[in-house]
């Protein structure tokens, strides 16, 4: 029995351990102080690792060519779910595989695709970065019913879509960063088609008109399609819809309809092309639960017509 008096400490109970001799462990502050200098050893070592890799000592992890948009990036690159399937990197059996192709930067043109004059709708779509075994939005599909043509402008990733999207109208296709292992004949680096007299020429990657002055956009077209006086540039990857006449051009981006912006999966956008007697007019439209909710549109008169006014 212990006896508490004003001089002793106060009784503890039978067979207790005084405090400044338990084992705690570390205090709180040293653990956090020992937590950031594992952090501090683990960043230290990123950019060794990143040489390793680089001198081809290290796996090397698929991720796409081209100007990333963090903090976008890393969102639009994890694996999401889209229709109960998986929507994100290729599977590493596609990884593997080479075009048979051969040489890149290959520029196809193909001449009077039609020849009626009657007013064309032409469906544009970009980086719907599908995988083998994913589905698109069936918005999208019910919005090019009845088109005359699609154009995908790359980074379409599963060559299946084209089927899908064939089933409906004609398509061709730019080839995106992420499009390397497509071998089909509907997908090359860069297209020139002629509908009724209007020159569309399509590409993946192009400045934009927002950013770019008016001789960039003139010296890249040159560059990109030697040759050509496009009426229309087709382009994407930036995974942002934009519509802008410059100098009588119309240059489109139709957005992505799967992870606009970079961001994650979400409804993104499309476009439509509309071929008149007296204009050339594109059609940036936001999917929706039901549809599709037009945006913005913007237009340039047909060249032909211009040049015969000033013939006359």
């Amino acid at each position: 029995m212990c006896l508490e008096a004003e001089s002793t400490p106060k009784c503890r109970p039978d067979g207790a351990v005084p405090h400044a001799t338990r084992s705690a462990g570390p205090s709180r502050s040293s653990r956090r102080r020992r937590r950031n200098q594992g952090l501090e050893i683990a960043t230290s070592r990123l950019p060794a690792r990143r040489a390793l890799r680089q001198r081809g000592r290290g796996p090397v992890p698929w991720r796409p060519r081209g100007p990333a948009s963090p903090p976008g990036w890393e969102l639009a690159w994890n694996r999401y779910e889209l229709a109960g399937r998986p929507l994100g990197h290729p599977p590493k059996e596609r990884q593997a595989e080479t075009t048979a192709r051969g040489t890149r930067d290959s520029c196809r043109v193909v001449g009077l695709v039609t020849d009626t004059r009657a007013p064309m709708r032409i469906g544009l779509i970009s980086d719907s970065h599908i995988s083998r075994g994913g589905e698109l939005w069936p918005q999208v599909f019910d919005a090019f019913q009845g088109v005359d043509a699609i154009l995908h402008a790359g980074d379409l990733w599963s060559p299946v879509l084209l089927d899908e999207l064939a089933a409906i109208a004609p398509v061709w296709a730019a080839r995106g960063n992420g499009d390397m292992h497509v071998n089909d004949a509907r997908v090359e680096d860069t297209w020139v088609l002629d509908f009724q007299g209007v020159s569309v020429a399509m590409i993946h990657d192009f400045p934009s008109p927002e950013r770019a002055s008016p001789e960039i956009l003139a010296r890249r077209t040159e560059q990109r399609f030697p040759g050509a006086t496009p009426d229309v540039v087709l382009y994407g990857h930036t995974h942002i819809e934009e519509a802008a006449g410059v100098e009588g051009v119309l240059y489109v981006n139709p957005g992505s309809p799967t992870l606009p912006y970079n961001k994650s999966l979400r409804l993104g956008s499309i476009g439509f092309l509309h071929i008149e007697t007296d204009r050339v007019l594109a059609e940036l439209h936001q999917l929706a639960e039901t549809g599709t909710v037009p945006m913005h549109r913007a237009e340039v008169p047909r060249r032909s017509l211009e040049l015969a006014a000033g013939a006359a």
